[in-house]
C-alpha cells in the first residue's frame, strides 16, 4: 500500500468519560441500530452522544470526549486517545531537547513527511526500519518526533515522542540522551 496523505497537527479539548447511560428512545416506531448514550464527564458536566455519534464507536468509562478547535466533536477508545494526544502542558519540558554538546550547534527542526531511519525495535533479524515523522515536539539534535514505522513482514508501528538526529553520528554521540532512546530512536538516513 502506498501512503498518500498524512494528518496535520491539530490541538483538541479531551475529556475522559466517567460514565455511560443509554437514553435511546425505544418507543414503538423508533428502531435505530446505534444507541444514544449520555456521557458523564470528568470534569462533572453532560453530553449526549447521539446514534450517528456511536455509529462507529460505542463509549465506555475511560474512552474520552474531543472537541478539535474547528468545533468538531467526536469519541475516542483509551487506547486510541492516549496514543495519539499528548497534554499541551506536557510538551514544552518534553520538546525541549538535552543539548548535545558533540553535536553540531546548528539548530535544526525536522520536519513532517521526512523519511527516517527508526532504530531499538527489533523484528526479523533487523532492529533498523524506514519510517515518516508525522509529528515534530521541537528543534535541534535529540528533538522528539513521532514516527510510523514499517517493520519488514510486520504491521507498521507507531513510535511516539522519540529522539531525532540528524545522522547517525549525531545519534551515536548523544551518550547523555541515552536514557531517553531505550523507547527506540530515530535519524536522518546517509546520503551517498
Amino acid at each position: 500500500m502506498n501512503f498518500t496523505h498524512i494528518a496535520n497537527p491539530v490541538r483538541v479539548r479531551a475529556t475522559r468519560i466517567v460514565e455511560v447511560t443509554d437514553v435511546t428512545d425505544r418507543s414503538e416506531g423508533r428502531g435505530q441500530s446505534h444507541p444514544d448514550v449520555l456521557l458523564r464527564l470528568e470534569d462533572g458536566s453532560n453530553f449526549t452522544a447521539d446514534s450517528a455519534m456511536t455509529s462507529r464507536h460505542v463509549p465506555v468509562p475511560d474512552d474520552y470526549l474531543v472537541m478539535q478547535e474547528d468545533g468538531y466533536v467526536y469519541l475516542n477508545p483509551k487506547g486510541v486517545f492516549e496514543r495519539k494526544y499528548s497534554p499541551l502542558d506536557a510538551l514544552p519540558a518534553s520538546a525541549t531537547p538535552t543539548e548535545n554538546p558533540a553535536a553540531a550547534a546548528v539548530k535544526w527542526k525536522p520536519t513532517m513527511g521526512r523519511i527516517v531511519v527508526v532504530k531499538g525495535y527489533i523484528t526479523n533479524g533487523s532492529d533498523e526500519h524506514p519510517g515518516i515523522i508525522t509529528r515534530v515536539h521541537g528543534a535541534g539534535e535529540g528533538a522528539f518526533v513521532n514516527v510510523l514505522a514499517f517493520p519488514d513482514l510486520q504491521s507498521n508501528k507507531i513510535f511516539s515522542s522519540i529522539p531525532v538526529y540528524s545522522s547517525r553520528a549525531a545519534a551515536d554521540a548523544d551518550v547523555a540522551g541515552y536514557t531517553r532512546r531505550q523507547n527506540g530512536f530515530a535519524f536522518f538516513p546517509d546520503r551517498g
